[in-house]
């Protein structure tokens, strides 16, 4: 009983604050600038475009350049037409950037600051993931994971940090994933990578309070991009098709409202499988765990194969 009343209290001293905090809504009518990463393709496609469309300037960074040149074909078609080619070029910026590499971090940081004289918000998108078990993957993919999906945050992140410490505000939004929140079979090496995401935000998020910097781990379900399409080609990834299957447009109108107005340190989409996967972690290893894992395996195995034939027939 006292343990369900300590609960009770500790629940209500995080929650109910919220409940009187006032939360400053995101300007979006006055032009900011974003660096996006990951924008050739997935979620960073959408995110460039989307803050577009808002009139805000945008530095799109990507390895795959000429993905990227095509995009920027795309979104001067979205543009008003009193805006024009001119007005693309004066808020528009891509740059092939490998964020494993902190060199060219430092070479685009400089032509972006040149460019736009700023940064408000920092976004690490770029993401990898290559399924499989650990007795199959190579010393490649261990490295592939690490070096995208955590030094890429590591070193935006530390640009960052540098940058709007010294203009003291800023936002830094870090992809992780609910793979985060509970370890994830079948692709572990991706899941390992993005729970170093999230602790390296938390902590980065308490590190740079003081700054008037706020850092946000976004833990998404399953999001309809290239990476989804690659899943369903492997049998390991049978948890990715047992949740709620998101589009990117739910992912980035999340960050642009809630993510930029509330400056929270994580948020999971949707909340209650983000629960789920912290309930997971609560009870990895014992009976119970194993018992919601025999279905949500089998329910993801199911979906897969179902997703699988459709995907041959439409060839």
């Amino acid at each position: 009983m006292l343990i369900w009343v300590a609960l009770a209290i500790i629940l209500a001293l995080v929650f109910i604050p919220k409940l009187f905090k006032r939360n400053q809504k995101f300007d979006f009518t006055k032009k900011n600038t974003f660096f996006v990463t990951g924008c050739a393709s997935g979620i960073g496609k959408k995110m460039a475009e989307t803050l577009l469309r808002k009139g805000q300037n945008v530095i799109a960074t990507d390895i795959n350049y000429d993905g990227l040149v095509e995009n920027a074909k795309e979104w001067s078609k979205i543009l008003p037409e009193e805006e024009g080619k001119a007005s693309l070029e004066d808020r528009l910026f891509i740059a092939k950037l490998d964020v494993s590499n902190d060199q060219m971090w430092d070479d685009v940081y400089a032509k972006a600051l040149k460019k736009f004289g700023s940064i408000d918000v920092h976004m690490n998108i770029a993401g990898y993931l290559k399924p499989g078990f650990i007795y199959d993957l190579q010393i490649s993919d261990i490295n592939r994971h690490i070096d995208i999906n955590v030094k890429g945050v590591i070193f935006g992140s530390i640009k960052a940090a540098k940058h709007m410490k010294e203009q003291k505000k800023g936002h830094i939004v870090n992809i992780g994933s609910l793979a985060s929140l509970c370890p994830y079979k079948g692709c572990n090496f991706y899941g390992t990578s993005k729970m170093a995401v999230r602790s390296f935000s938390l902590a980065s998020s308490e590190e740079l309070l003081p700054f008037g910097i706020a850092v946000t781990c976004v833990c998404p379900d399953a999001v309809k991009t290239p990476m989804y399409d690659l899943e369903i080609e492997y049998e390991e990834a049978a948890y990715t098709f047992s949740g709620t299957l998101l589009t990117t447009e739910k992912v980035v109108n999340t960050i642009l409202t809630t993510v930029l107005d509330e400056k929270p340190n994580e948020i999971y989409i949707p909340y209650t499988r983000g629960l789920l996967m912290h309930f997971g972690n609560l009870t990895y290893g014992t009976w119970l765990f194993r018992l919601i894992d025999k279905f949500e395996y089998a329910d993801g195995t199911k979906k897969r194969k179902q997703l699988l034939e459709e995907k041959k027939k439409s060839k």
